[in-house]
């Protein structure tokens, strides 16, 4: 259900609505004096989205200390809730010229959304035995997807009918609305997950100095372990790829492509419920398919549609890019996560779930930061071809992936963490 309840953040926000209004719209046609540099709205977005990420990778590391040694990750989840979800709420207030409050609620939004999921991932090894994760991972996943989905369908139908709302307003309504999605959907996660884990003794000083030293110690531990390494590597690699995907892509069909903002919103309908049936699919062949070679399948898959958007001329081809991309976008997300949990020794999810959430945040944030520079100079085809450079390292480090050796490794790692305990 939180991701029933948080999907619509993503597509409605990050990816469809309030990131091509705040290109387009809210900031000045003739761009703005930013960063040192003039930026137009479309190299601004993924500033704005990278920089968000930077700072979810920041606190991660003191909110995994907090949350592993005072057994608090419910607290914590429910407290990003609540600031991801006010936060989007005072998106309404944001106007065309209004680039900066803009900018500085949607920042404060998406490190809230960013640290609530990284939580809600952390709950992943709790809610079923290590045969069951990629099941139920992916049908999180297929139900997220259905939530964006269905909350993209409201805002379509506020879109079509502006003259319900103050003139002009319908598109702040829209946006807004996400925020009580958020809040009235996470209730039932909020009032109804247990936390299952215990409090430990915390260390001596500061506990933002023992994040940190938890993630350098994080560090040392998953290189321990070559497979979790590795496989900790590549997903952080390509999920880099897909986050910029997801975050650019409607600016992309609005500027390259001039997509009406109905018509994006349509062709998005359709991407979330492919992106659904293929999550599910994902989760009723999870176990029959192993997972690595999957992933392998889905990762050529991305490297095939990129290689597509770097031609892709017309709408009709975009829809059909679309369907491409939904149908292995949730499979790949969901697959990396359940597999991740498999390797994952379960006394210390807390702490390995928020040292993944700091790389792939920092991944993350960085590729969107090399795609603003190489949009701003070679257009939006050359950074198409740094996105791919992303899936291709990715595929690459998949490879000498174990999954047998990195399971043994985590028992041995659990058999350890009992015996000093």
């Amino acid at each position: 259900m939180y991701d029933f309840a948080n999907s619509a953040f993503t597509t409605t926000i990050t990816t469809v609505v309030y990131s091509v209004y705040f290109s387009d719209a809210v900031v000045p046609s003739e761009g703005v004096r930013a960063f040192g540099v003039s930026l137009d709205g479309r190299s601004l977005w993924p500033i704005a989205y990278a920089t968000s990420l930077a700072i979810a990778a920041a606190l991660a590391p003191v909110i995994g200390a907090i949350c592993d040694y005072s057994a608090a990750k419910k607290r914590w989840l429910s407290i990003f809730w609540l600031v991801g979800c006010a936060a989007t709420c005072g998106l309404f207030f944001v106007r065309p010229g209004g680039w900066v409050l803009g900018l500085i609620l949607y920042v404060i939004a998406n490190v809230a959304w960013e640290s609530s999921v990284s939580l809600n991932s952390a709950f992943l090894p709790e809610l079923a035995p290590p045969e069951k994760l990629d099941r139920v991972s992916s049908i999180g996943w297929g139900v997220g997807y259905v939530g964006g989905g269905l909350c993209l369908v409201l805002n379509l139908i506020m879109l079509k009918h502006p003259a319900w709302f103050p003139q002009g307003w319908a598109i702040n309504v829209a946006i807004a609305s996400v925020g009580v999605w958020w809040f009235v959907f996470g209730l039932p996660c909020i009032l109804r997950v247990r936390e299952r884990a215990t409090p430990r003794p915390a260390p001596a000083g500061s506990l933002v100095l023992a994040g940190f030293a938890r993630v350098l110690h994080t560090t040392r531990n998953v290189r321990r372990f070559r497979t979790l390494a590795m496989l900790t590597a590549s997903v952080l690699i390509f999920s880099a790829g897909v986050n910029t995907v997801l975050a650019m892509s409607g600016p992309f069909a609005q500027g390259e492509l001039k997509f009406k903002q109905d018509e994006i919103i349509l062709c998005f309908l359709m991407i979330q419920g492919v992106g659904a049936v293929g999550a599910i699919l994902t989760a009723v062949f999870a176990g029959r398919v192993p997972t690595k070679k999957a992933l392998y399948a889905m990762l050529a898959v991305w490297l095939i549609a990129l290689g597509w958007a770097l031609v892709v001329r017309s709408k009709t081809e975009f829809w059909f890019l679309g369907a491409l991309i939904g149908l292995v976008m949730g499979g790949t997300q969901a697959l990396s996560r359940g597999l991740q949990a498999q390797l994952t020794p379960p006394s210390a999810t807390a702490e390995f779930f928020g040292f993944y959430g700091v790389t792939q945040k920092v991944a993350a944030a960085g590729a969107n930061y090399v795609f603003a520079a190489a949009m701003a100079m070679g257009g939006v085809r050359a950074a198409i071809l740094t996105i791919m450079c992303f899936f291709l390292l990715g595929f690459a480090l998949l490879k000498p992936v174990d999954v047998a050796k990195g399971r043994r490794e985590s028992e041995e790692e659990e058999k350890r963490i009992q015996a000093a305990a």
